[in-house]
């Protein structure tokens, strides 16, 4: 390797020898693997520390030498540290932009790992192979190495965020604080991409994913006692062992007189549970809409819809739909049947590729709208026949119900007249008992009612 990596350590910078510069106390005893032109030892020298070093470049070796105490030319891939360094111990032990460079990381790791004092840290830091540049570039066709970067063409390894934690683990340590490098594309080797090639929403996908952004990982490790260290040996599959988790696009447009646009629509990515999630539109510019088109899904199926809102920068809610019907709005490729689903959501059948609603932006408050959130479940797949069984299928069973409501109405109406009967004989008995009481033959005949009484009454008759 003849490249010299020339750097200066800048503290308040946005790179990794700014970050591992500030995880470093001062008066520690640093190992500091891979020196590159000294930058690091250079800078270590203000804070006290006392700092050995290590490169694989004579050329690196020359320039770096007076920053460190001791420094060796050494080839990681031939001898491990503890050959050189093994009756030490060290507080902080350094390995910027190295373990990509060598096919046996893990084993240097693992044996830096014998080097660190009681509380000891190894500080490291590791390109993201999944930065959005990277990502950009394959997008377009290309992998283009090159003498410095992410690309680097010295590179033989190149790890993902979960790759760089098996290589950890591997080596018997654990991750005890992350300061990773985060850089939008502009301020990376990348920023001549012409992205704007790309669909829309492949690019709101690309810089969706979890680390589009970092650049770099910067991680502290301490022993992991826990856990044995295992043989090292690469478990490397023959096909790769992951999935990718299945996500869908919803996406917000705005017509600002031109009509509906890509260049004026705003993308966000859900999950493709079955549970209620947000999905929330960022940076929006809403000054002199007249309509807002809501995409719910890049796929057809049958969700849930809770509710859209604007919100200002405050979160305060300035305009807000729950799904009723009003008169300005205009749908295409859904359905909203009269029914609540699962999660007591409004259901939609989306019955095309592209289902949205449109409204006309009749509220001055949406000039202030910074962002919005739309509240629904992911589509979840289905047939028209298997829909339409289930339509039939709950028809018949409301019919059913329908049917034994009316019956039981029937027998209620029946006894509420046999009840009505009763109580018109129980008016005319009462009535007859009246007229009863009243009559001649009743005030006649009460003279020897009681002389029946007296003489009932008698014992022995």
């Amino acid at each position: 390797m003849n490249h010299v990596y020339l750097r200066e350590l800048d503290p308040s910078a946005n790179d990794s020898l700014a970050k591992i510069a500030s995880l470093i106390p001062a008066a520690s005893r640093v190992l500091d693997v891979g020196t590159g032109s000294g930058a690091l030892g250079r800078f270590l020298q203000t804070q006290q520390c006392v700092v050995d070093g290590l490169t694989y470049s004579s050329a690196e070796a020359e320039l770096a030498k007076p920053a460190y105490s001791s420094l060796h030319v050494l080839d990681l891939e031939q001898t491990l540290p503890s050959s050189v360094f093994g009756d030490l111990q060290y507080d902080i032990i350094v390995c910027a932009d190295v373990l990509e460079h060598v096919r046996n990381a893990a084993f240097v790791l693992a044996d830096l790992r014998e080097l660190l004092a009681a509380n000891g840290r190894i500080l490291i830091s590791i390109p993201n192979a999944t930065f959005m540049g990277v990502i950009y570039g394959l997008m377009g066709n290309r992998f283009v190495r090159t003498s410095e970067g992410l690309l680097d063409i010295t590179h033989v390894q190149f790890f993902d965020r979960q790759g760089l934690v098996n290589l950890i683990d591997a080596a018997g340590l654990k991750v005890l604080e992350c300061r990773d490098v985060l850089k939008g594309l502009e301020d990376s080797e990348f920023a001549a991409l012409d992205t704007l090639a790309l669909p829309t929403s492949m690019r709101s996908y690309i810089e969706s994913l979890p680390d589009a952004g970092t650049y770099q990982f910067v991680w502290a490790l301490g022993r992991n006692d826990n856990v044995p260290t295992g043989t090292l040996e690469a478990d490397i599959p023959s096909i790769p062992r992951f999935q990718i988790q299945a996500r869908f696009a919803a996406q917000f447009f705005c017509d600002l007189g031109d009509g509906f646009n890509e260049a004026d629509s705003y993308f966000a990515w859900g999950k493709l549970d079955e549970e209620p999630q947000i999905l929330k539109f960022q940076a929006l510019q809403l000054a002199g809409a007249r309509r807002i088109r809501i995409d719910f899904s890049d796929r057809p199926g049958v969700f849930e819809f809770f509710g859209f809102r604007l919100l200002d920068a405050t979160g305060d809610c300035l305009w807000e739909w729950n799904g009723d019907w009003a008169s300005d709005i205009t749908m295409n490729d859904c359905e909203w049947p009269p029914a609540q689903g699962t999660y007591g959501g409004r259901l939609v059948r989306a019955v095309g590729p592209d289902p949205w609603v449109s409204f006309c932006a009749s509220s001055n408050l949406w000039d202030k709208a910074t962002r919005a959130e739309l509240k629904l479940t992911a589509p979840q797949p289905y047939s028209d026949a298997a829909f339409s069984w289930s339509t039939y299928r709950y028809q018949q069973i409301v019919l059913g119900l329908t049917s034994e409501v009316q019956a039981l109405s029937s027998e209620l109406r029946e006894e509420q007249e046999r009840r009505h009967h009763m109580e018109l004989r129980c008016v005319e008995i009462s009535r007859e008992l009246r007229d009863l009481y009243a009559s001649t033959s009743w005030r006649i005949t009460s003279c020897l009612r009681r002389l029946g009484r007296v003489v009932s009454s008698k014992p022995g008759i």
